[in-house]
């Protein structure tokens, strides 16, 4: 949806001469809200996978962790370093 609202940004900016300023005031406003909803989704993965390693933690015995881990969040087993702040 980002990439739709940027690309809908650059053509009416190559004819800013001919484009009313309401319209691209609506496409900096369109574009601006793509990247707030784009920003909230990834916060939303963020908060699923936090959740996601809680429940392996507290209802899976310690054996199964790292394989639990590796099945449900491959991208995190690719970190080997502890978590710092």
């Amino acid at each position: 949806m980002t990439d739709k609202a940027e690309r809908q940004k650059a053509r009416l900016m190559r004819h800013v001469d001919r484009v009313k300023p309401r319209v691209l005031n609506e496409s900096n406003e369109a574009l601006a809200d793509a990247k707030a909803l784009a920003k909230i989704a990834g916060d939303r993965v963020l908060i699923a996978e936090n959740q996601l390693r809680r429940v392996i933690l507290e209802e899976f015995p310690p054996t199964q962790h790292e394989k639990l881990r590796n099945r449900y969040l491959p991208e995190a087993s690719r970190d080997k370093k502890p978590f710092t702040f």
